[in-house]
């Protein structure tokens, strides 16, 4: 039997959640600085991470244009690697049918390191819209007169030996899509789609691994920056709340509120800060692939990874709000454990 002296003592009220959003937006206001450092820290861990996806979806995009870019490299490193540089020196140019890709790119690329003249041969003509040195029209006797070395393009044959022994300065032929590198009659014939060695692809592979293993590894030490600063953020406000906390602490509010409190900051910044990072991210990626690539590539780039770019926004701004959550934990449980009278008592 309940003793009647003895007076209830009634349960204390369950503040609304509305309430502690309230209280965090008059926080924010009053501690703005310290909120846009927190704030600034979240964007800039997300914005890091949305960059780097962004990149990998881009990087597949414009996978095509890559191998093309890198058969006209390959090419013209061959070709330099017989004849030495190239810069201000004529070369003798055999062509018919159509160009394929690589071979147009190589042609540009020739351009763009300074080779001073095309000799054609007769019954050369390249396709409109190729980029490529100034061309000279030649007669059979001396299109080769004074080149460094002659380019076989297309499904034009390989010329007379006498043709090339007659007039260029170094006896080389070089063939875009010849399988033969034998010397013939005493020409330097050179196949320019030469494969790469095991030695150039383990290279490669390891390389690879290697930008793979640093990307993860700047990832996650960005990530768990993120994840300090916030801490260390919400832990300043606790402190500098203390009077606060233990003045709602004596009007009543429970300890679980007071760690919503925390929480319902953290998620603010994460959320905010998750969508200004994904999007700042996704942008900057995307302008430092506009110039190498142009508009037009990039845009298709865009469409064909636009699903898997949504879901990478989507989960920048997830990978916000968790971690802020995850880093306001600590403090907000420090926060709902402190006794009133010792908040009271703080002098900070």
């Amino acid at each position: 039997m309940t003793d009647p002296t003895q007076s209830a003592i009634p349960a204390q009220p369950k503040l609304p959640l509305g309430v502690a959003v309230a209280i965090v937006r008059q926080g924010i206001r009053i501690r703005l600085g310290r909120s846009l450092v927190t704030l600034l820290g979240v964007t800039l861990g997300i914005a890091f991470l949305m960059t780097t996806l962004t990149a990998q979806v881009l990087r597949r995009g414009v996978a095509d244009e890559e191998a093309l870019r890198e058969t006209a490299n390959r090419r013209y490193a061959v070709l330099l690697s017989e004849t030495g540089p190239l810069l201000g020196k004529s070369l003798s140019l055999a062509a018919s049918g159509t160009l394929d890709d690589g071979e147009r790119r190589l042609l540009a690329r020739l351009a763009a390191e300074g080779v001073r003249e095309l000799r054609l041969r007769p019954g050369t003509t390249l396709p409109e819209g190729v980029a490529a040195p100034k061309t000279v029209r030649k007669t059979l006797d001396d299109w080769t007169r004074g080149s460094t070395a002659v380019l076989v393009l297309g499904d034009a044959p390989m010329p007379a030996a006498a043709e090339v022994l007659g007039g260029a300065s170094r006896q080389v032929v070089a063939l875009s899509r010849a399988v033969t590198t034998a010397p013939a009659d005493g020409l330097t014939v050179v196949g320019l789609n030469r494969p790469p060695s095991a030695e150039e692809r383990a290279t490669a592979r390891r390389e690879a691994e290697r930008e793979r293993f640093r990307t993860a590894w700047i990832v996650a030490v960005s990530l768990l920056v993120t994840v300090i600063g916030i801490a260390n953020s919400m832990l300043m406000s606790v402190t500098e709340r203390f009077r606060d906390i233990g003045t709602m602490r004596c009007l009543g509010a429970l300890s679980g509120f007071v760690r919503t409190l925390f929480l319902v900051e953290a998620a603010f910044m994460g959320v905010t800060g998750g969508v200004l990072g994904a999007i700042g991210g996704m942008l900057f990626a995307l302008g430092t692939y506009l110039l190498p690539y142009g508009g037009t590539l990039l845009a298709t780039a865009v469409a064909d990874g636009a699903g898997a770019l949504v879901l990478m926004l989507f989960g920048s701004v997830v990978a916000g709000v968790v971690l802020s959550l995850l880093a306001a934990l600590y403090p907000a449980a420090a926060a709902a454990r402190m006794v009133p009278a010792d908040a009271l008592r703080s002098t900070v």
